[in-house]
């Protein structure tokens, strides 16, 4: 996870905070867990991702 910011001073007592939040930001797999049926035929074999794609928050805030 990565976090950006940047504040901006408005006035002498107001500034404004803009930020962007990264989750996952390689995008890598996070690879579900095997088959764990042994009666299975697909024993042992990984059919799934767990985790969540590579997203973007943005936000603001304003302090004085």
């Amino acid at each position: 996870n990565v976090t950006l910011y940047k504040n901006f001073r408005i006035t002498e007592k107001v500034n404004f905070r803009f930020g962007a939040d990264f989750f996952n930001i390689f995008n890598r797999h996070v690879w579900g867990g095997p088959d764990s049926n042994f009666q299975d035929p697909n024993y042992g074999k990984i059919f799934g991702l767990n985790g969540s794609p590579r997203s973007i928050q943005f936000n603001g805030r304003i302090s004085f």
